[in-house]
């Protein structure tokens, strides 16, 4: 059976930023709630935070999930 996870804007910013000191928290805990097809909980309002906040860290492609080197 797989768990449900709710993601806040902290879990979102340490997953897009690699300069986040949680990054490597962030994409080690990804990768397992993936193997253990978790699923992921969140609110409109947490997208919008996070949106705000990931388009002020890494701009537009950043924000909008564009850039290569975001997940």
């Amino acid at each position: 059976m797989s768990a449900t996870i709710f993601v806040d804007t902290g879990a979102w910013l340490a997953l897009t930023d690699d300069e986040d000191s949680y990054h490597a928290a962030a994409l080690s805990t990804h990768t397992q709630l993936e193997r253990q097809r978790s699923i992921w909980v969140t609110t409109n309002l947490v997208l919008a935070e996070s949106y705000v906040l990931i388009l002020r860290r890494g701009g537009y492609p950043a924000a909008m999930g564009t850039d290569s080197d975001i997940i």
